[in-house]
């Protein structure tokens, strides 16, 4: 997309450091280690403190900028940085480029509640967040031609304290924009420029919005605004708090984010072709789409799902019903009354989109419900979570199979360049080659990472373990002098040489980070080892309104100050991207144990491999799908619903028996612990390539972008042609459908050695003869999806099929009649299933 209109910032620098300011304004540098290095360079203290460049540079002495504005050294780092940032953001030669640009002029519109794209910017709330804006990085690296549209909240999430006794604290303070890494989108040219602004209908309001831009590389993300001057309080507030506890709030927040895009864009002139929803926050920009294809092309509100649908990708981030947020449907009636009424949609129509079965009258209008029905694309984040949400879902396609519901899968992955230490980064370079950021990430030079020395690996490892420890010191003793903690020297607190295991996410129940804590005594023995001891690092928010989630931080926060774990057991207090950077960075092993199949991805584990770690965990996730044997431990059976004595029992077994002995079994000779060091390459090998963000976008691209704007355009083209011939065909289906009757059904052979032999007519008087195939379906012993063969009536109209089963087998076949029509992208897609024989699916399927 072309580049926008942006309220120049209110600072002036000498014409030589200009560069700097150029710099700050693309957060290209918070993956690029030569501009970290310049702005560290500035004021290394400040940069510590915050590492935010924006307000370095305003906050930078008058003395120091002269000091800078002659200093060759630092011009010529500067001039040669900026000039590195331009070749990125202008160059052609990138992968999407060269691969897809024949495709058309695609855009994708990616609609996220929340962007973790640095801590400098605290509008994320954990891993939904932070996989946002690793694929929006990732997205500027491939030239892929992407939108990221959010919402800017005035006190983000929240900022966490640890209280003497553990608990959780939070307080919600009020950022300041103009010293954040993004600036104001303006309309209009030269003097008459103003702010860009539009107005979302909200529960018989018009609620302004106005818009800020983060320059990601070579795209932006936009975000949306109602904390305005002459704004009321109650629109100001609406974008007070990421994710909230009152209801209406998180309503309007969502109408905003969903309307509000779609708004925005049309007033810069952007069309996208493909709307990817990631997750369900984002499902009311449906409404005006919907809308403009029902004004553009004199559609009916049917024919414009189609049309709408088409265009449409949705991605659904967890299995766990609090994360599928749904509303009361009182609220939204009062909510989307006068909203619909303004854009001439049928109110009940739509809100039956999002009721989670149709013909039960609903209670509740769910944001995944209607954005699974509004897109043609869906997906999970991991192959296991694929596989959950089809079952999961699987009821909103009445009769069919869970391995043939349309949601497949694109397993999450992490920007390697934001999570990779620099010096880490160096090695490998030195080691692999040049090419080593592609390379690797391609799976080119994967055997190369095999062959890293071990010498260098190991001290690299540990000095990111020092600098984590120190990290930690000062971040704890500032905490226990705040809270009045008396008694602790900064080298009481952690061991730089003992074996340590992190563990940081939302605290939420099914995470479990107490599953560590239900054998003290051992626990204990394994801290204290002289020998081999080991640490823990804890880190991570609780929702506040979770309060089990609250409780587990709190369970926490007492091991890690009782006096027989004090200095061992650690909890960070307000976990952000910083902390998780310093985490994956710096410690040896990666804890997860959530419950399976709870985790639907997690990417927190795919960070620490690019730093020298070993991931210890639950098979959920991504973790089925990397772990080999070889590059860390897998904790407990690859079964859902483990008990948590099982899982613990399994995780003590494989800290003492296996993960402490191999870390501190050194060669005599060099002192290296060759096997440890094994592992970590190994662990790097095989997790970097498969399991990053680049990866990721590409089949997002070519997956789901591409067929999703190919589908787009086919459906509302030449008048929106197909999208009528379907909304007729389902409007047929929907009067006559149960006007199909099966006659003359008779089966013989059944429990017979010589086989089965099922026979049938068909009478479908108010559809059309194409409307339904017959199928007959054989499922796979081995399960998965059925083998599925279409049936032809014989001249007679009779229709007959034979199959033989093994002696004793229960079967494990059936015969459905499924609705079917020209155009269509998959077989379920419109929804109208009748089994014939057995009645209903096989029970074992």
């Amino acid at each position: 997309m072309s580049r926008l209109n942006l309220e120049p910032r209110s600072l002036t620098l000498p014409a030589p450091l200009c560069g700097l300011i150029e710099l700050a304004g693309n957060l290209w540098w918070c993956w690029n280690s030569e501009a970290q290095d310049l702005f560290r360079e500035l004021d290394p203290d400040a940069w510590n403190r915050h590492g935010n460049p924006a307000r370095m540079l305003s906050d930078l002495a008058p003395g120091r900028i002269e000091a800078l504005a002659q200093d060759p050294g630092f011009l010529g780092r500067l001039e040669t940085t900026v000039d590195q940032l331009r070749h990125y953001v202008k160059a052609e030669e990138t992968w999407y480029g060269k691969a897809h640009a024949v495709e058309g002029d695609e855009l994708v519109a990616y609609l996220s509640a929340e962007f973790g794209l640095h801590e400098s910017l605290p509008i994320y709330c954990g891993g939904l967040g932070v996989l946002a804006g690793d694929h929006m990085k990732a997205a500027s690296d491939l030239g892929v031609p992407l939108v990221g549209i959010g919402l800017l909240y005035r006190s983000g999430y929240f900022k966490q304290s640890i209280g003497r006794q553990g608990g959780q604290n939070e307080e919600y303070p009020q950022h300041d924009w103009q010293g954040m890494p993004m600036a104001r989108v303006l309309a209009g040219e030269g003097d008459d420029a103003k702010p860009l602004t539009v107005e979302v209908p909200v529960a018989g309001r018009l609620v302004p919005v106005e818009v800020w831009a983060v320059q990601v590389g070579r795209n932006y993300v936009l975000l949306l605004s109602t904390d305005m001057p002459g704004a009321t309080d109650r629109d100001r507030n609406i974008c007070a708090r990421l994710y909230g506890p009152e209801r209406e709030n998180r309503f309007e927040q969502e109408l905003v984010l969903g309307v509000g895009a779609v708004l925005v864009l049309e007033a810069l002139g952007l069309a996208p072709t493909v709307w990817h929803m990631n997750e369900g926050h984002s499902a009311f920009q449906t409404l005006p789409r919907l809308s403009r294809a029902m004004e553009r092309d004199d559609l009916s509100f049917e024919e414009a799902v189609e049309s709408v649908a088409a265009a449409s990708v949705f991605t659904t981030h967890t299995p766990v019903p609090a994360g599928n947020e749904a509303f009361d449907l009182p609220l939204a009636r009062r909510m989307l009354t006068d909203h619909c009424g303004a854009l001439g949609i049928d109110m009940e129509r739509f809100i039956d989109l999002g009721r989670k079965t149709r013909d039960d009258g609903g209670d509740e209008l769910s944001l995944t419900v209607l954005a699974l029905r509004l897109s043609r694309h869906a997906n999970g984040v991991s192959a296991l979570h694929g596989e959950v949400s089809r079952d999961m879902w699987r009821y909103l396609w009445p009769g069919s199979d869970a391995a043939e519901v349309p949601i497949g899968s694109v397993t999450n992955g992490v920007h390697t360049h934001t999570w990779m230490a620099p010096a880490m980064a160096r090695f490998i370079h030195d080691e692999v080659g040049s090419n080593w950021g592609t390379g690797l990430v391609e799976g080119e030079v994967s055997d190369e990472a095999r062959k890293l020395s071990s010498q260098r690996f190991w001290d690299i490892k540990q000095d990111l373990k020092s600098s984590l420890v120190g990290f930690v010191r000062e971040r704890e003793m500032t905490r226990r002098e705040r809270e009045g903690i008396a008694g602790t020297r900064p080298e009481d607190i952690l061991d730089p040489k003992a074996l340590t295991i992190g563990f940081a996410r939302r605290f939420a129940p099914y995470k479990r980070a107490n599953l560590l804590f239900s054998d003290l005594g051992r626990l204990h023995q394994l801290l204290w080892d002289p020998e081999r001891p080991v640490q823990f690092i804890f880190a991570g928010k609780a929702y506040p309104t979770d309060t089990e989630g609250k409780k587990l931080v709190q369970r926490v926060g007492e091991v890690a100050a009782h006096p027989q774990f004090r200095g061992r057991v650690i909890l960070l207090e307000n976990y952000d991207m910083r902390i998780g950077r310093q985490l994956v960075q710096g410690v040896d092993v990666w804890l997860n144990n959530p419950r399976r199949p709870m985790e639907a991805s997690g990417t927190s584990g795919q960070k620490v491999p690019l730093n020298g770690g070993v991931n210890l965990s639950v098979l959920d996730g991504w973790w089925p799908e990397a772990h080999d044997g070889t590059n860390g431990w897998a904790i407990g059976r690859n079964e859902n619903s483990a008990s948590d004595r099982g899982d613990a029992e399994d995780l003590y077994r494989l800290l003492k028996e296996e993960i402490v002995p191999r870390y501190y079994r050194r060669e005599p000779d060099s002192g290296l612990p060759l096997e440890w060091i094994e592992t970590m390459r190994a662990s790097l090998a095989t997790v970097v390539a498969p399991f990053s963000a680049d990866r990721m976008v590409r089949e997002y691209v070519e997956g789901y972008y591409l067929p999703t704007a190919r589908l787009g355009r086919s459906r509302s083209e030449n008048g929106a042609a197909v999208a009528r011939r379907l909304a007729a065909t389902r409007a047929r289906l929907e009067r006559g459908w149960e006007s199909l009757a099966v006659e003359d059904l008779k089966v013989r052979g059944l429990g017979s050695a010589e086989g089965v032999r099922v026979t049938f007519r068909l009478a479908s008087p108010a559809l059309d003869a194409e409307d339904a195939v017959v199928e007959f379906c054989l499922w796979p012993e081995e399960g998965g999806a059925p083998k599925v063969v279409s049936l032809s009536p014989g001249e007679d109209g009779c229709y007959e099929v034979r199959f033989s089963l093994p002696a004793g087998e229960t079967p494990r076949f059936g015969i459905r009649l499924r609705a079917s029509a020209k155009d269509l992208l998959h077989p379920l897609e419109l929804n109208r299933m009748t089994w014939v024989f057995p009645a209903q699916v096989p029970a074992a399927c």
